[in-house]
């Protein structure tokens, strides 16, 4: 208290100095009406400004549940595209459709085959032959080992290794990387895989030199495995040749992804993936 006492003190001049410029101030405001228009126009500029600003911090920091928001309304919609594309698929050799298939109880509908597990890209490799990502998601969030993963624009792994929290995913640019694609126009599929040099490009092999193909043909996932859906677009034929002496063609496709800008990614879960690899072990005993 006496430390208190002693700035008053010392600082006494100043202090009254100010209190008497103070109330000078609000009695010029107070009695003099251009002042008090000006003085108020000031403080409304002032006011608005620093709600504006305020404005602005919070619709940053509220862009996170924003983007949240839009990653699950995405995932609905994809969700809903597959559910409609097996319905379809039931319905296309039954048109006009006959009085029975109307009456089809939702329980004998084709499944939900695939859920979309959204993530985000927290660590990613480009430059080596055998590239890999990190997500933000992992065992606790129903990630397995695997597992696929895909953004908006394309084809981006799969998942090769799990933790409680994160998952490591072997990158399309891996050259251990194999995905079953098929050309959609011609429905013929074959093996694509990235060679390594551009990011860009990946090579399609086991095309027969009888399909009828061109450049600008879209490449799509063939449905052939359990780890991606059919006709998800990996790419499109940016230019091929023929190989005689082993009867396919040499065909490179410039890839839809680019995982050097991959950020906001899923990961597919087959919700029948179990009882399908438990079916192929239990055939391949007889082989």
């Amino acid at each position: 208290m006496e430390r208190v006492f002693d700035l008053i003190l010392r600082f006494r001049n100043l202090i009254l100095f100010l209190l008497l410029q103070g109330i000078s101030l609000y009695l010029i405001i107070q009695i003099n009406t251009r002042h008090n228009i000006v003085f108020g126009e000031l403080a409304q500029n002032l006011t608005s400004s620093f709600q504006e600003s305020r404005g602005r911090v919070f619709a940053y920091f509220n862009l996170i549940d924003e983007n949240d928001k839009l990653l699950y309304q995405i995932k609905e919609i994809r969700q809903e595209y597959l559910k409609v594309r097996d319905e379809l698929s039931l319905y296309k050799n039954q048109l006009p459709l006959r009085l029975e298939y109307r009456l089809i109880p939702d329980s004998l509908l084709p499944s939900e085959e695939f859920k979309f597990i959204p993530a985000q890209v927290v660590n990613n490799s480009l430059d080596k032959s055998y590239n890999f990502l990190t997500i933000n998601k992992g065992y606790l969030n129903g990630v397995r080992k695997g597992m696929g993963v895909i953004s908006e624009e394309g084809v981006l792994g799969q998942v090769v290794s799990v933790t409680d929290n994160y998952a490591m995913a072997m990158s399309i640019l891996n050259k251990n990387f194999k995905l079953s694609a098929k050309i959609y126009q011609e429905n013929f599929f074959g093996s694509l895989s990235w060679s390594g040099g551009s990011p860009e490009y990946a090579d399609l092999e086991y095309i027969p030199l009888h399909v009828n193909i061109k450049e600008g043909d879209t490449i799509v996932t063939s449905g052939f495995s359990s780890i991606f859906p059919e006709g998800f677009r990996v790419g499109i034929i940016e230019e091929f040749e023929e190989k005689s002496e082993d009867g396919f063609y040499k065909i490179r496709v410039k890839l839809n992804s680019r995982p050097g800008n991959a950020y906001h990614v899923y990961v597919l879960s087959n919700m029948h993936r179990a009882e399908i690899d438990s079916l192929e072990k239990r055939i391949s005993t007889y082989q």
